[in-house]
């Protein structure tokens, strides 16, 4: 078979040509071009889960299926999909945050850069040390379910509850005053848990257990162990940056157990009238009262909050998740 001369000298030059290419790749002095496209929008609407974001789509250059980067202050900030697109408007759904310090200052009405296609040239100009939270899908469908989209937004829409999901559970240190009958008082740390139900909108019941073990009480050399079982009614109000503040009324039952107050020692050196004064001092941490306070709930990300009590019951500070 013959082929033409001009024939023959192009399959020639594309050949060096192609080979030309393949040796600057294996030698490393050739650099791809960015394949990443970057528009600047308008955070528009944050769903009350800040896991949904409504951004414009100014120039159509958003579309459903891509795989956007936020970047705010030219720091890459949070990883997202986009989920859906409606006129100049686009809905996507947080998967992954690179920088809490960022994602913090995200508001409705910020402009941010979107960043499309490879996040990895910004990567070096993320926080180090910073966590990298992931919000994952209960399944990969869900990533391209308008109707999650949808339904989220509604919750904006038709003023249900402040706290978009039903159950809260927390773990927090109490901090609780001990007084002895004598009039010393001290402070008394305690680790609890508690689970929040909404039953109704905005409406929480809340059970609250904590147990702990007071050192040197109500002697030098006794313990004392704490039961503390709350119950709580509370309302939930939206406030200012994505605070939630929860007034509450409830029901407070403390159980002590000390079995070695009240016993003389060996050499009986202890008075009957001291050996009282302990049992008296155990009692007095029993309570059956009615409480009232507030609770703070300050959302760090997407389902995770920080959260403080101010009550009649203790004071405590700790960590909730919303599931």
């Amino acid at each position: 078979m013959r082929l033409s001369l001009p024939v023959a000298l192009f399959l020639l030059s594309q050949g060096a040509a192609a080979q030309s290419i393949v040796d600057q790749i294996g030698a490393g002095g050739g650099s791809l071009p960015a394949a990443a496209a970057t528009t600047t929008e308008t955070v528009l609407r944050i769903s009350r889960s800040q896991s949904i974001f409504i951004l414009s789509n100014r120039d159509s250059g958003l579309a459903k299926g891509d795989f956007v980067s936020l970047v705010l202050q030219g720091r890459l900030t949070a990883r997202a999909l986009v989920t859906m697109t409606a006129g100049e408007r686009a809905g996507i759904k947080i998967h992954r945050i690179h920088s809490l310090t960022q994602w913090g200052k995200l508001r409705e009405g910020t402009e941010v850069q979107v960043l499309r296609g490879d996040e990895r040239p910004f990567l070096a100009r993320t926080e180090e040390g910073e966590p990298s939270p992931s919000i994952s899908p209960e399944t990969p469908e869900d990533l391209f379910d308008e109707t999650l989209l949808e339904d989220d937004m509604d919750i904006e829409e038709d003023g249900s509850g402040v706290i978009v999901n039903n159950n809260v559970l927390a773990f927090s240190m109490d901090s609780l005053e001990v007084t002895a009958l004598a009039g010393t008082t001290t402070r008394h740390f305690q680790p609890n848990v508690s689970w929040a139900y909404q039953f109704e909108e905005n409406l929480w019941f809340e059970l609250v257990y904590g147990r702990g073990i007071i050192k040197a009480f109500p002697a030098d050399d006794i313990n004392t162990a704490l039961d503390n079982v709350v119950l709580r009614i509370q309302y939930a109000i939206s406030a200012p940056l994505y605070t939630i503040v929860q007034p509450y009324v409830g029901y407070q039952r403390t159980m002590a157990d000390s079995p070695n107050a009240g016993q003389s020692d060996q050499d009986n050196s202890i008075s009957p009238a001291r050996l009282l004064d302990e049992l008296d001092d155990v009692e007095s941490l029993e309570k059956s009262r009615v409480v009232f306070g507030v609770s703070l709930l300050r959302r760090l990300v997407p389902s995770w909050f920080i959260k403080g009590t101010v009550g009649s019951d203790a004071l405590s500070l700790g960590l909730a998740l919303e599931f």
